[in-house]
């Protein structure tokens, strides 16, 4: 028998008052009741019903009497709020009860997961849900099981709760769909009755992602990281050149949907009119004049006929007036921008020229039916609300699809990545949501995660704890993590709390683990025995028993 928990007593001792209060609980909602109807009646009724020769009665004593018949009522009110507060408690102890009995016991309570078995004892290794939140690197090569045998089972036990939301991000497919024979997240999720959104460019009943959703500061800084995080290595200048130019191009559409009366033209902008704008010179003026007629600025932008006439090009400049603090507004600024520096001709070909890997890269995301699809809804699909996905628990599944088109597939990665975390610290805290109830645990399966994050990542998961958001990463070498930054390494095993290594790894990795893991202590115990030969005894002569102890590495 396990030992009874203080708070089992303690819970039985108030379910006991709860029992002999409830008898007091429902009279005094009689009396509450009833009192309020007699009270009335004396009231109401003329002062010969009361009177009596020995007795006299006027307003005076009628207000008595019925303020008699109201003491029962006061008293109900006081029994109300006291039975409604040990019911409270009760429900209160009852749930600490349940969490500590079952870490007594072994059990699974809500939130823990079981990651393996004791090689030792052969008993269930149990991560709870407060150690969860420290998140967890599985590290192992290719074919090593990292995903099969940690990772999908990980992520089943948690589509089975429903109580737990979650979001699986992945690069081939496998895991969503099938493991061979095995049913895929996508079939077990369904099976549990989950909410499931599906974003995959090889499936043509795929949900939509609008990248473009959100804050303008956010979606501009999101869609500027994931660019800068899918190029490919060059110099540092360009890399800039294009984040500054895709991120304000965004921030016009943004501020359009934001500020424009005509919501029909420009209330749902998405890629598309991104990818216009950087191509169409015509239609960006048309949206900056737009913007600035929006917020009552002053632009006067040359002709076509006046541009295309290069001996008057560098005399025709743009002039714009922003009137009183509207100068120094982000609005403004951005305007500012616009017209001094992109579509100024002096530095228009510059710029031209220096974003032309931008606008190839955007002509290259768009040639992709299927990731076309998933990033411009068209009003028949469901476009995927990352706080409303927090909120209700549901489950998000994405296919980066990496065979069909590697750079898309880390856009994709990215930029889901990128606008969940940033969900994630929109929503409230632990303790309360919506101020009603706990904020649901979410969990974040990201599989080869390197490909997925930038280094703002790390910073996230440092903070995400108070969230109650945990992240299970999977990758193949810690020298995946050079690749997203310098430090970014030391930040995030400064930051994962809980590791499950593979063996085949690298030299470098398991020096590394194996210092980080420590030392166990082995205490082995040896006997020997000595006999003489000339003498015909049982017992042997002499025994000798040595106890030694040695450190071993972990694991």
């Amino acid at each position: 028998m396990f030992p009874r928990p203080a708070n089992v007593r303690r819970g039985r001792v108030t379910a006991a008052f709860v029992l002999l209060g409830a008898p007091l609980w429902v009279w005094a909602w009689v009396e509450w009741t009833m009192a309020g109807l007699l009270a009335r009646w004396v009231l109401e009724q003329p002062l010969e019903v009361f009177s009596h020769p020995n007795w006299p009665m006027d307003e005076y004593a009628r207000g008595l009497l019925a303020d008699w018949f109201l003491w029962p009522a006061r008293i109900g009110a006081v029994l109300t709020v006291w039975g409604g507060r040990v019911l409270w408690l009760r429900r209160q102890m009852a749930n600490a009860d349940l969490r500590h009995l079952m870490a007594e016991t072994g059990r699974l309570a809500p939130g823990d997961v079981v990651i393996g078995l004791d090689e030792a004892t052969g008993d269930e290794i149990i991560l709870r849900e407060r150690d969860r939140t420290m998140h967890m690197l599985v590290l192992g090569p290719p074919g090593t099981g990292k995903t099969a045998g940690t990772m999908a089972p990980m992520a089943a036990q948690d589509l089975a709760s429903l109580e737990i939301g979650v979001t699986i991000i992945e690069p081939k497919g496998d895991w969503i769909h099938a493991f061979g024979g095995v049913p895929g997240a996508l079939e077990i999720a369904r099976y549990h009755g989950r909410e499931v959104y599906l974003l995959d460019p090889t499936d043509p009943d795929s949900d939509a992602i609008n990248p473009l959703a959100g804050p303008v500061d956010v979606v501009a800084a999101v869609n500027a990281a994931a660019l800068e995080a899918t190029q490919e290595s060059g110099e540092e200048y360009f890399r800039q050149m294009a984040r500054t130019v895709f991120g304000n191009v965004i921030k016009l559409v943004k501020y359009l949907e934001v500020l424009h009366p005509n919501k029909e033209e420009f209330g749902n902008p998405s890629y598309l009119t991104v990818a216009k704008a950087l191509n169409d010179e015509q239609y960006l003026e048309y949206l900056i004049k737009e913007l600035a007629s929006a917020i009552g600025a002053d632009l006067v932008l040359p002709s076509p006929d006046e541009v295309a006439n290069r001996s008057q090009r560098t005399s025709l400049r743009p002039r714009l007036h922003l009137a009183g603090a509207l100068a120094n507004e982000p609005v403004g600024r951005l305007l500012a921008w616009f017209v001094n520096d992109y579509i100024s001709p002096a530095t228009r070909e510059a710029f031209r020229t220096h974003s032309l890997g931008l606008r190839l890269y955007v002509e290259q995301l768009f040639s992709h039916e299927g990731f076309l699809r998933l990033f411009v809804p068209d009003g028949r699909r469901r476009v995927v609300d990352l706080d409303r996905h927090l909120e209700q628990a549901s489950v998000l599944l994405v296919n980066t699809s990496r065979g069909e088109a590697p750079l898309l597939s880390r856009l994709l990665g990215t930029l889901v990545s990128l606008h969940l975390s940033y969900a994630v610290q929109r929503r409230k805290g632990p303790e309360f949501q919506s101020g009603k109830r706990k904020t649901p645990l979410h969990v974040l399966y990201m599989d080869e995660f390197a490909s997925y994050v930038n280094e703002e990542f790390a910073a996230f998961l440092e903070q995400a704890r108070g969230y109650n958001f945990a992240a299970v990463l999977g990758t193949q070498s810690l020298a995946d993590f050079e690749k997203v930054g310098k430090y970014f390494r030391m930040q995030m095993l400064g930051t994962i709390r809980n590791f499950v290594v593979y063996g085949g790894i690298s030299v470098q990795d398991a020096k590394y683990f194996s210092e980080s893991f420590g030392t166990t202590t082995v205490v082995e115990v040896s006997e020997s025995e000595t006999r003489r030969h000339d003498r015909g005894t049982l017992a042997p002569d002499q025994s000798t028993v040595s106890v030694s102890r040695r450190w071993v590495e972990r694991p």
